[in-house]
């Protein structure tokens, strides 16, 4: 379900294999009340992708462009190769790619990079504001959970994360254990 806001410079569906959706869109909106992918729900169909979307909003989210690239490979057990996705904006940018291994043990990996400029409109972004007042960070690892690509199953999620952050400075600290809570909150 994507909003009326969908501006689309080119849109092409080809029937090869197992089909392959290539978009440029001006504009792409998936709105506040859109259903999201309940756990379970079958996402074998999907068709290679080639998106990219110069002004991305989620749900109210203005996130920026947004760049997926991803297809399928192999037999049983099925692939589908995420060899790109990116995010870029004003204050930030992510790279990354990932496997989706479907089938009875079907499980998702993703190895990603993320360089922030400033950190305080980043989280202001992503619906955490007044939390931190400028700073730079470097986010970067890999994550793997049980599942498909966009429900991902927290209690079997693991990984490694790098994170660099400085020159930010944190806002409404609440005092004494106060700060801790707020910390690990952000």
């Amino acid at each position: 379900p994507l909003s009326s806001q969908v501006d689309a410079t080119a849109k092409v569906y080809r029937r090869e294999g197992d089909g392959r959706l290539v978009a440029r869109f001006t504009r792409l909106a998936v709105p506040e009340d859109a259903p999201g992918v309940k756990p379970g729900e079958a996402l074998r169909d999907l068709p290679a992708v080639d998106i990219v979307a110069d002004e991305f909003t989620h749900r109210g989210r203005k996130v920026g462009r947004v760049e997926v690239l991803a297809r399928h490979e192999g037999a049983a057990p099925r692939v589908w190769r995420i060899e790109k996705l990116a995010m870029t904006n004003p204050d930030s940018a992510l790279t990354g790619s990932g496997v989706w291994r479907q089938g009875d043990a079907s499980d998702t990996s993703l190895a990603f990079k993320l360089d922030v400029t400033d950190v305080g409109l980043f989280l202001d972004r992503f619906g955490f504001p007044n939390h931190v007042k400028s700073g730079k960070a470097n986010l970067d690892g890999t994550l793997k959970w049980n599942g498909d690509p966009l429900t991902m199953d927290y209690a079997t999620l693991n990984g490694q994360l790098k994170l660099h952050a400085e020159d930010g400075q944190f806002l409404e600290m609440e005092p004494g254990v106060g700060k801790l809570v707020s910390l690990m909150s952000l």
